[in-house]
């Protein structure tokens, strides 16, 4: 039976459902929602862990859930948003078992350390309703609570996937930016906020975030807030290698944003233009390049336990 508490704040659950990414933590994930779901069973919570073969399998299986059963990824950023559909806009509570490289979205939640003592407190707390960015490209529409990002960081993100877990998800982030440099292209960009249009030249990078970093540590929207019904949308004009190095540093620890090669925007809508198309990674997974990106915040729209 799932006991469900509404208050001003939100609600509390008894059911749990993980869905554990099994090759997330190093392959690691598995013990980790075992543990987990037995912190949370000794609490007297009702607590089943499944594995599925594919993210596709995992959210149909998430959609049959009853109502009040919580969803609980047990993973990175990319299984999170892998599994958002299932909640966004429904009222089902959604939770989190942060196993991924970079964490990122756990950590604009504030989320230092995780024990399995600490995660199943957190689940165990009442929900806050946050934003979510709904994002369609190639025909197809996603969900993200933490962001997207275009042309230079969708490069390091596709060389940082191809290095070793034992670097982590800052490591192997910081290992792509060095390798990405050799490739550095600037292409003609067009991008709109809530209709109007804030730039149109050449670029390296164009990113839209819900939260404040990703790449396990780079602080790319410092100002993002999970609630207040914006996204924050970065674009890198375009520079030279030598240029590039100290914006980087500043991307690094959140100073950039009146650096004079970027351009800083807040609204509710935003569209991306590519004069050919670039690759793009939208919460850490990477996704074939495409010239028109649409994006929109859909706020206070999905409901996340200890958030």
């Amino acid at each position: 039976m799932t006991a469900t508490n509404n208050t001003a704040t939100g609600q509390t659950t008894t059911d749990y459902t993980l869905f554990v990414n099994p090759r997330a933590g190093r392959g690691g994930a598995p013990r980790l929602a075992e543990a987990v779901a037995r912190v949370l069973r000794a609490a007297g919570r009702h607590c089943d862990v499944a594995l599925h073969p594919s993210p596709e399998a995992a959210l149909a299986h998430a959609q049959t859930l009853p109502q009040g059963t919580a969803i609980v990824p047990v993973g990175g950023d990319g299984t999170v948003s892998a599994l958002l559909p299932a909640a966004v806009c429904t009222g089902r509570p959604f939770g989190l078992v942060p196993a991924g490289r970079g964490n990122d979205f756990a950590y604009a939640l504030g989320w230092r350390r995780w024990t399995p003592e600490r995660i199943a407190e957190r689940l165990q707390r009442e929900t806050r309703a946050l934003d979510v960015l709904r994002v369609t490209l190639g025909g197809r529409t996603r969900y993200s609570l933490n962001g997207f990002g275009m042309g230079f960081d969708a490069q390091v993100a596709a060389y940082a996937a191809e290095m070793p877990r034992s670097l982590g998800g800052f490591g192997s982030y910081a290992a792509g930016v060095v390798l990405a440099f050799r490739d550095l292209r600037q292409q003609a960009l067009t991008v709109t906020v809530d209709g109007a249009e804030v730039f149109s030249g050449l670029s390296f990078l164009g990113a839209v975030m819900n939260g404040r970093r990703y790449g396990g540590g780079f602080h790319i929207s410092p100002e993002g807030e999970l609630t207040d019904g914006r996204l924050e949308l970065i674009v890198g004009r375009a520079v030279g290698r030598a240029g590039l190095v100290p914006l980087i540093a500043r991307l690094l620890f959140g100073q950039h944003l009146k650096h004079p090669r970027v351009v800083y925007a807040r609204g509710q809508r935003a569209s991306l233009h590519w004069a050919v198309p670039v690759k793009l990674h939208l919460d850490g997974d990477l996704h074939p390049a495409t010239g028109d990106v649409q994006v929109e915040v859909v706020p206070k729209s999905v409901r996340v336990l200890g958030a």
